[in-house]
């Protein structure tokens, strides 16, 4: 049952994955890719941005805070800017204090020079120090795709300032999206080979294939300009070393030691080619081994669940946030 599932999930989100990864030519794009010069155009517009100048800098993350009451950090995904949350922000700051990272090198923000044998891990004791710098307690850490999985990590390896991760549109190990039988030790050859096809491709056809991904993660045409203007100002290096780390790091084990609550927020729709249930079931089933964990699927979304479903994912967002505080 669990391979018939996988197979399906493969050809949802197959063609977008070989696209980002450069399994396919971008001239095998053809008429569906947003053009380069379209592309080239979306650069040269206004950023969006949380906040001008961070509240915090350190590591490989800066913190922009907005609002009052408890906290809830939230974490943008691969390649995405912390524009990703400026919705999510206007809904809940009169009620909460949003703590709003951006990761340096994606969306624009520069490179950080510190040095990081672990990007991921990396991220997660950025977090942790933040959180301690600041002395907050019993928060809330909100990841969305990679940053989910670094919301993992935190849970992980410092919950001692935590109440809650809520993980949207993640999974413990993203490589099962494409092999059912995946490891870290079947994957690794093929992730670098195809993340080193990736580094040679031209940057313009580099766009163009981000621009194309697009298409499959979000429904709006809104949310579609932003996450193409955020993957073609992030830096490649930076994210290709991401994308890597988190294709060949599976921490399904390590989930029995996550004590912290976990809620998990996923998308479906019917255009995935797969049906709701069999969603639910891949879910589940990947983060059996957590010991507290609470599913919402969302239905009518794509990837980014806050664009697609914005009404949806909020009351997903309160009904994990009214557990504020309790372990």
């Amino acid at each position: 049952m669990l391979r018939t599932i996988f197979a399906k999930q493969e050809m949802r989100r197959g063609r977008a994955l070989l696209l980002s990864l450069c399994a396919y030519s971008v001239s095998a794009c053809g008429n569906e890719a947003t053009t380069i010069q379209s592309v080239s155009a979306m650069q040269t517009e206004p950023r969006i941005a949380v906040a001008s100048s961070p509240d915090y800098q350190s590591g490989w993350i800066s913190v922009t805070r907005q609002g009052a009451g408890p906290d809830v950090i939230l974490i943008p995904g691969l390649a995405s800017s912390a524009s990703v949350w400026e919705a999510t922000v206007a809904r809940f700051k009169q009620t909460h204090r949003l703590h709003v990272v951006q990761v340096a090198g994606f969306g624009g923000a520069p490179k950080s020079t510190v040095e990081r044998t672990s990007i991921i891990e990396g991220h997660a004791l950025d977090v942790s120090e933040y959180l301690k710098a600041e002395n907050i307690q019993n928060s809330v850490v909100v990841g969305h795709s990679l940053g989910g999985f670094t919301a993992l990590h935190v849970a992980r390896d410092y919950p001692e300032s935590l109440s809650r991760a809520i993980v949207v549109d993640s999974l413990p190990f993203y490589s099962v999206l494409f092999n059912p039988a995946a490891t870290v030790a079947n994957t690794t050859a093929q992730a670098e080979q195809m993340v080193g096809q990736m580094r040679q491709t031209p940057k313009a056809a580099y766009d163009a294939m981000q621009a194309q991904s697009a298409r499959i993660y979000a429904q709006g045409a809104d949310a579609k300009k932003r996450i193409i203007k955020d993957g073609a100002a992030s830096n490649r290096d930076v994210v290709l070393d991401a994308m890597l780390e988190l294709m060949t790091t599976d921490i399904r084990d390590d989930l029995r030691a996550i004590k912290t609550p976990v809620s998990v927020i996923y998308a479906h729709d019917d255009r995935m080619g797969m049906k709701a249930e069999e969603m639910t079931t891949l879910y589940e089933e990947q983060y059996a081994p957590l010991s507290e964990v609470t599913f919402t699927r969302i239905d009518n979304s794509y990837h980014f669940i806050m664009d697609d479903q914005p009404a949806a994912f909020y009351g997903a967002l309160n009904e994990s946030f009214s557990t504020y505080g309790k372990k």
